[in-house]
């Protein structure tokens, strides 16, 4: 088999057991059976191991060396896209239940403590907690077809996603929408949802901590405490 013949079976190879398979240890599970029955890679080592970096290439990871696991001291390219998120979105996809709590409201939604667990779990020895949570989010992104608008929090080991909401049946933070439109053309959406984003977090670790209240406590006050919030956050930066 000549060299060009080896690139393509196993770049085949790779392409059906990373569309068959949820998890990167599943991945390379396969790909190690793979290898060791395979007498061509034992002459050919380097070649396949090239085959292998390309491949995690075009989905947005690097690594340097092949080591003990295969897929050992990898380098997130991009968090957005990239086999970590594609493998996520597949579980998630297949998941059973639901895994927002059932008190999550529309524009408030919670995820369950132990399915973020299940999460983290995943990347355990292969990815640092941040790293996790990057990918984590990038992953919920895609499957709820959330907006660059929509914001996620790690909090108090849950997830917490709110959704920008700015339609005129609708108030977004308690905020109405003409006054909303005032504030984005003195200060710009930027600066604003940056600042909103920021007071969720302190809100989310004190007023609104999840830990000291029950959901429905938490649904039946939060928009009154983050409009005071924002309030008291926009008072000096914004004048009629």
């Amino acid at each position: 088999m000549n060299i060009e013949n080896i690139k393509i079976d196993f770049y085949m190879f790779l392409w059906e057991k990373y569309n068959d398979v949820f998890s990167l240890k599943e991945f390379e599970d396969k790909v190690i059976e793979h290898l060791k029955s395979s007498e061509v890679f034992r002459k050919n080592q380097k070649i396949y191991y090239k085959v292998l970096k390309d491949f995690f290439l075009a989905h947005n990871i690097a690594f340097n060396e092949v080591g003990n696991p295969i897929f050992s001291k990898l380098e997130i390219i991009n968090y957005e896209d990239n086999i970590f998120v594609d493998f996520l979105v597949k579980k998630m996809e297949k998941m059973d239940k639901i895994f927002f709590e059932q008190e999550s409201k529309k524009d408030i939604k919670i995820i369950k403590q132990e399915t973020l667990s299940v999460f983290l779990h995943r990347f355990e020895n292969v990815l640092n907690k941040q790293e996790s949570y990057e990918i984590i989010k990038a992953s919920i992104r895609r499957f709820l077809s959330l907006s660059k608008k929509d914001s996620i929090f790690f909090l108090n080991e849950k997830v917490v996603i709110r959704y920008f909401n700015l339609s005129k049946e609708e108030r977004s933070e308690g905020i109405p929408v003409e006054e909303l439109e005032k504030i984005y053309k003195k200060l710009g959406y930027e600066y604003y949802s940056q600042m909103v984003d920021k007071l969720m977090k302190e809100l989310l670790n004190k007023e609104l901590d999840l830990n000291y209240m029950d959901n429905l406590t938490f649904h039946r006050t939060y928009i009154k405490i983050i409009q005071q919030g924002i309030t008291k956050k926009l008072k000096g930066d914004f004048k009629e």
